[in-house]
């Protein structure tokens, strides 16, 4: 296993990471917060005073309370059964002594003495009941490991199980004088301190340990969904969907991050597109399985959701934290201006059939009061009565309409036709006729990418890997989500905005905030643009084959371009608004901030949508 931050240490050291200079300037945080040198100045290595570290702290004591005195009691129990035996009496002191070092292992230190080998029989038994501690001890390392802050303390007790099932009987231990051992006495573990903030900006293979801690999820969500009983607590609806929804954080972080090291190799332009390929494939997923099992509401907000994500949220984010870290950043007009356009030539392709349909479709009048016969009414008392009751409807299954069947549904496949056409135009502008536009950028992203240790066929294997576990939590989700609705009483439409674009999304939100602050900002902003057009261009297309290929024969649980107006005034909003703010010199942070608080107040409208 290949570990790029922080850098490994002996454990006789602080177990805090201390960085060189090129590590600490090379290192991926995970906002993207590069610490800047000063150039033409010596660097002087940060001296740490040992005199005034202290053993007695917050996060010492914490741990003890968490994991400490658990795993000391369960070593306890082991040396008093070896005590019992007799044959194992002098390992059982030595389990003594370690079960108090391990209480509150701060301060102290381990080393191995030249104790010779103890009996054969007391050495089987303690082999034979050390069950006892190896549960307790792998299950407290892995809960140091999960809290993240305590990620040293999972290194401390790792190395704890290799030394005692090696070497129990050579362990002795040591009280540390002005932080040192003693001379000639090698410490086999020592830590001071607990944890550290640091870890969590720790990467394994360029992957943040914050992300990759959600993992047990995704085995959590397996078993809920294919072993846990009915009467099983993590099978109770909303329970079980919050699992599952945070089950497709770490799935989709991976992808990214493979998918982000091949696009780094790629150029800026065909990388942000394959950056934004790898989200809608991994969103197609969800939606497929979503339209299998009738959500056709869902999806629709969905992909509106996926939309104004691209367009508010990430560059909204993204301008946030730059404009608070630099005041203002200038933009390349010239670049916004070009994806400004693809971005209004998607939508109006997208939302014609849509427009189209509201515009021609059938509505009948409802009045109690009234007769009607061949679209004639007739008030049943012409004395003064001034009907107010009348009401416009349009049916609920617009498969029976037949603006619907013989020209909506005509012109929605023409469009979804032709929407691939013109990404592919815009793909040759892009990347061929008009590269020299995005030059400038990909020479910037050349600068800020970091060493990737994955190389191209073993991302590929991830994604592939990691798309199929996608598949079966995505499975689970759609099984468990229709309850969650019902009890939560809330609407198919906010659900799908909100829980189905913004969480599964949110390493894509810190990648673009990780951009942002590196000054790369056009990469930030382009991210955002393709992505959006590829929802529309590509995604979007694919659902109505997918809905099409399924042949549902209720238009409302499966995907059709017949967005309701909201949707359609949602999205051109959201692109005036970005080509606007966009079109400017420079941005700041209450641009960003204007961003995010739009995507707000939609969100608000749709939580009170009663469709």
């Amino acid at each position: 296993m290949v570990e790029s931050t922080p850098k490994e240490v002996p454990h006789y050291m602080d177990e805090r990471p201390l960085l060189s200079r090129t590590q600490e300037v090379e290192r991926p945080h995970l906002f993207g917060q590069k610490p800047q040198t000063i150039r033409n100045q010596p660097f002087i290595p940060p001296s740490i005073s040992f005199e005034r570290l202290g053993y007695i702290n917050f996060a010492n004591i914490l741990w003890t309370i968490l994991v400490g005195w658990w795993l000391s009691l369960s070593i306890c129990v082991l040396g008093l059964l070896l005590v019992v035996t007799l044959f194992g009496f002098k390992l059982g002191l030595r389990c003594f002594n370690l079960a108090k070092y391990v209480l509150y292992p701060f301060g102290y230190y381990a080393y191995l003495d030249d104790t010779p080998t103890p009996n054969i029989v007391g050495k089987l038994l303690f082999y034979v009941f050390s069950i006892i501690v190896f549960i307790p001890l792998l299950m407290a390392t892995f809960l140091s490991w999960e809290l993240i802050f305590y990620i040293p303390m999972a290194k401390f007790l790792w190395k704890l199980c290799t030394v005692m099932y090696s070497s129990i009987h050579r362990l002795r231990f040591a009280r540390l004088k002005h932080h040192n051992p003693k001379s000639g006495r090698l410490p086999a573990m020592l830590t001071h301190s607990a944890g550290s903030f640091f870890y969590f900006k720790f990467t394994i293979f360029n992957m943040e340990v914050i992300y990759l801690n959600l993992l047990p999820l995704v085995a959590l969500t397996f078993y809920l969904g294919y072993f846990a009983h009915e009467e099983s607590p993590l099978r109770e609806a909303v329970t079980g969907t919050l699992i599952s929804i945070l089950a497709t954080i770490p799935c989709m972080y991976v992808i990214g991050v493979c998918t982000e090291i091949i696009s780094g190799r790629c150029g800026l332009v065909l990388g942000s597109l394959i950056n934004a390929g790898s989200t809608g494939l991994v969103e197609l997923i969800l939606f497929y399985f979503s339209i299998r099992k009738g959500l056709g509401d869902v999806v629709r907000a969905a992909v509106t959701g996926a939309f104004l994500m691209n367009l508010l949220v990430i560059p909204g984010l993204s301008m946030l934290a730059a404009g608070i870290k630099w005041k203002e950043v200038k933009l390349n007009r010239k670049v916004q201006s070009v994806s400004g356009t693809f971005l209004f030539l998607a939508i109006v392709a997208v939302f014609f059939p849509a427009v189209f349909y509201n515009i021609y479709k059938k509505s009948d009048i409802v009045c109690s009061y009234c007769d009607g016969k061949n679209g004639v009414f007739h008030v049943k008392s012409t004395t003064g009565l001034n009907c107010t009751m009348c009401s416009l409807t349009t049916p609920d299954d617009i498969t029976k309409d037949h603006v619907y069947s013989s020209m909506a549904k005509p012109l929605m496949y023409t469009t979804s036709i032709l929407m691939p056409i013109v990404y592919g135009v815009g793909l040759f502008f892009s990347l061929h006729t008009h590269k020299y536009i995005y030059d400038q950028f990909e020479a910037e992203q050349e600068a800020e990418e970091n060493q990737a240790y994955l190389n191209t066929y073993v991302c590929v294997i991830i994604i592939v890997i990691s798309c199929i576990v996608f598949s079966i939590v995505c499975e689970v989700l759609t099984d468990i989500m229709p309850k969650a609705i019902d009890k939560l009483n809330l609407t198919e439409r906010f659900v799908g905005l909100v829980f189905y674009t913004i969480v599964p999304a949110i390493a894509e939100f810190m990648n673009a905030i990780r951009f942002a602050l590196e000054g790369n900002m056009g990469l930030s902003l382009e991210v955002g643009n393709q992505g959006a057009m590829v929802v529309s261009l590509i995604q979007m297309p694919a659902l109505v084959l997918i809905s099409a290929i399924l042949g549902s024969d209720n238009a409302k649980n499966s995907f059709t371009l017949m967005f309701e107006m909201i949707d359609v005034f949602a999205i051109i909003i959201s692109v005036l608004l970005r080509n606007s703010m966009l079109t400017e010199k420079s941005i700041n942070y209450f641009t960003g901030f204007a961003f995010l608080i739009i995507f707000l107040l939609i969100a608000v409208v749709y939580y009170f949508d009663p469709y």
